[in-house]
């Protein structure tokens, strides 16, 4: 057991008054190779740590230990040469009577050494007000927009943006990272703050542009989007997270406080409300970390340090050409989400934009068409808008039962529309055409279902007030009831106009 320094110091004591070693051991009950040990001392400094100790058995044989891990460089990571292999096959193979310990030590500075050689030491950075960073992250979303349409947890990406002189940050939740998303983000965050960063970092984002070494290849959206702005774009080299670390932190924040747990939210645009708000909140009640400063003081400097927005709003729109199927369809992005353009224009080739949530398509005159929430995600989906078939219904009413129209029908009115045959069909497709662009699928499709319930019918008059009283708030639930005439009424009418005469 090591001694403690009042034992030594005890020991160095009764050496100065001139104890002998007996003396010594029979006062401190310590063993005579310990008081020649400590008393022997004349340097009490503290030693440096990592001098140089015994020579270790394995020193003979430091190329051959070396080169095993080198060969391992061109294996599977789980079929490499551990350190007790290495010590069985310097004992088979070159008589090594080394312990599996000092083979242990030596492959273990070796490994530590590789790996301090080949990290590179970090430069710290100082980030003048009015640059921005930005960096993609992914999180499960509990929104119907992401493929399945069924409100299954969808995993979406989400683009986190901070001014790294104060600390502050926004954040932007997208489907997928394409070059309208990329664009859209910044172009929120610029009118939030009120004016344009003078440095955009959006790290290596594939659709931004990318960096390889000094070669800089710049996408052409982002290219137009920067030339719209005025601001200068830095990129990042690939896997090089700390070039921009104050928002590579702010992603993990993110997903750890804002969305966790999964926020529920029916819209895309709803998923950056949330988050936002908190980030706000967070940047205000904090003080940056190393400055000692509350947020207005850093806020405000990079405030001064933006450029005033443009008069004209950049229109962040990808514009492509799509043939349409045979049902009117058209595939934009990667051809797994399919949204109804028209049943007219079959197997031609519209225009189609689209932007960050939103797809738009164009007749073959440029007349915009049909507007579609934008769909991403792994899962096939399809947009048809089922009342948009009904003039094509109206016209080959035989498709009309196994439509997605007549899926969208309650039982009973349903059954009606079964009973009509072809002569009825084609006025009430018409009607339910007309009611639909004046009053949206939802109110129509109540409106059928409500005249059908109360009068067995679905007259078009009788129809369409219940779909005008139902777009305007109310909602009739039953047939009306008469409940007679009330004579009380008439008597009074009558006694005041005797009166009065």
């Amino acid at each position: 057991m090591a001694l403690g320094m009042p034992q030594m110091g005890r020991m160095v004591d009764l050496k100065g008054r001139g104890c002998s070693p007996s003396e010594t051991k029979a006062v401190t009950g310590a063993s005579y190779p310990t008081i020649r040990k400590h008393c022997g001392v004349e340097d009490f400094s503290p030693r440096k740590p990592g001098g140089a100790g015994r020579p270790s058995k394995t020193n003979a044989y430091e190329g051959e230990t070396a080169a095993m891990p080198d060969s391992d460089r061109r294996c599977h990571r789980k079929q490499r040469h551990t350190a007790k292999r290495i010590c069985g096959r310097l004992v088979e193979g070159h008589g090594c009577d080394g312990s599996h310990s000092s083979v242990q030590r030596r492959v273990r500075e070796m490994r530590r050494g590789r790996r301090q050689a080949a990290s590179d030491q970090y430069v710290r950075l100082s980030w003048a007000p009015g640059a921005l960073q930005a960096g993609f992250g992914q999180a499960g979303f509990g929104c119907p927009f992401g493929g399945a349409g069924d409100g299954s947890l969808v995993r979406m990406r989400f683009l986190p943006m901070s001014l790294p002189h104060s600390s502050d940050a926004r954040c932007g939740a997208f489907g997928d990272e394409k070059g309208v998303c990329v664009c859209q983000a910044p172009q929120d965050l610029f009118e939030m703050v009120g004016g344009v960063p003078r440095t955009v970092v959006p790290g290596n984002a594939t659709e931004a542009g990318r960096r390889w070494r000094d070669v800089v290849t710049g996408s052409k959206p982002f290219g137009r989007f920067g030339l719209r702005y005025g601001f200068e774009a830095r990129f990042c080299n690939p896997d090089a997270g700390h070039g921009k670390g104050n928002v590579e932190n702010e992603v993990g924040y993110i997903r750890r406080n804002l969305m966790t747990p999964v926020p529920p939210t029916g819209d895309l645009r709803d998923c950056d409300a949330s988050p936002n708000a908190g980030l706000e909140a967070h940047s205000r009640e904090r003080e940056h970390y190393e400055k000692g400063l509350t947020w207005a003081g850093p806020s405000e400097a990079d405030g001064a340090a933006l450029m005033p927005l443009p008069a004209a709003r950049f229109d962040v729109v990808h514009w492509t050409t799509c043939g349409t199927d045979g049902c009117g369809r058209v595939p934009p992005d990667d051809g797994r989400h399919l949204c109804l353009a028209s049943p007219d224009p079959a197997d031609v080739r519209l225009t189609v934009g689209i932007r960050a949530s939103t797809v738009g398509t164009d007749g073959l005159d440029g007349v915009p068409i049909r507007g579609h929430r934008r769909r991403t995600g792994e899962r096939r989906t399809h947009d048809e808008g089922p009342l948009a078939l009904m003039g094509l219904l109206a016209r080959k009413t035989g498709a009309f039962g196994s439509s997605s129209v007549r899926a969208m029908l309650s039982d009973a009115c349903g059954a009606h529309f079964d009973s009509m045959g072809r002569e009825g069909l084609p006025s009430q497709t018409r009607t339910m055409a007309r009611l639909a662009r004046a009053h949206g699928a939802d109110v129509t499709v109540g409106a059928f279902g409500g005249a059908c319930g109360i009068t067995g019918a679905t007259r078009p008059a009788g129809v369409g007030m219940t779909a005008a009283r139902m777009a305007a708030g109310g909602r009739r639930t039953g047939p009306a009831v008469e409940h007679g005439t009330r004579m009380v009424e008439y008597d009074s009418l009558i006694t005041r106009g005797t009166r009065h005469g």
